[in-house]
């Protein structure tokens, strides 16, 4: 069987644990766990293209392993997951280019979080709350993204915690100045925020009083970013 089929078939079977989380595996396991290796997408992986030699093939397991897990962890049963794998198998043609597609830029991510952030947002995209045009826009925009961009659109969020903070009381906070003001425009450039500055602010004015997201970003946030496990990018000390 194909990778690419192997993975459609995985995306919609019960066959990865999603109790284990797979983003704190080292990667000398990702190819010695036995477990790991019991899985039908990794063993058609590392036989087809002999992984296991590089740390980047240890690591684009890694990624695949943690989008699986996570496409899984946002569908809750067995209905959704039937729901969207009869969107995704409208056509060969239409299936395989998806699936190409998410191949390609889980290869090309430097940091499984963002593998985490492309799995929710593929559920967002055949449940038809984004568009294709958007899911092509967020996904390019994920691989070009610095883990600062996360972070500053998680502060511009209006989201609150279990303590009913808001993230922008805990993050950033110890960010170089420069460094966050290149994610606020990265972010700008991606089309998430406008800013909304105003003659006279002062310097040090909170970041969400200057800033805010878009509808675009609002819908990237909502239907990826909002999704992810926080503590992956370790904002809290």
């Amino acid at each position: 069987m194909e990778p690419d089929n192997e993975i459609e078939k995985q995306l919609f079977e019960l066959t990865v644990d999603t109790a284990k989380d797979f983003a704190e595996i080292g990667l000398d396991a990702i190819i010695s766990d036995a477990s790991i290796k019991e899985i039908p997408v990794i063993g058609t992986i590392i036989s087809i293209f002999k992984i296991g030699k590089s740390i980047k093939e240890r690591h684009f397991i890694r990624k695949l392993l943690i989008f699986l897990q996570d496409f899984k962890r946002g569908t809750h049963n067995d209905n959704e997951r039937m729901q969207l794998m009869l969107k995704l198998n409208e056509s060969n043609r239409f299936k395989n280019k998806v699936m190409d597609n998410v191949v390609s830029f889980i290869d090309r991510f430097d940091h499984e979080i963002k593998s985490s952030i492309l799995a929710h947002l593929l559920i967002a995209y055949l449940s038809e709350n984004i568009s294709w045009s958007d899911f092509i826009d967020f996904e390019a925009s994920v691989d070009r993204m610095y883990l600062t961009d996360i972070m500053v659109l998680i502060n511009l969020s209006e989201d609150v915690d279990e303590e009913g903070k808001l993230p922008r009381d805990i993050i950033i906070e110890t960010t170089n100045v420069i460094t966050v003001f290149a994610a606020l425009q990265r972010s700008t450039n991606y089309g998430f925020i406008e800013d909304e500055r105003k003659p006279g602010m002062a310097t040090k004015a909170p970041l969400h009083m200057k800033y805010k997201l878009n509808m675009h970003g609002r819908r990237f946030y909502n239907y990826g970013v909002s999704k992810i496990d926080l503590s992956k990018l370790y904002l809290r000390r």
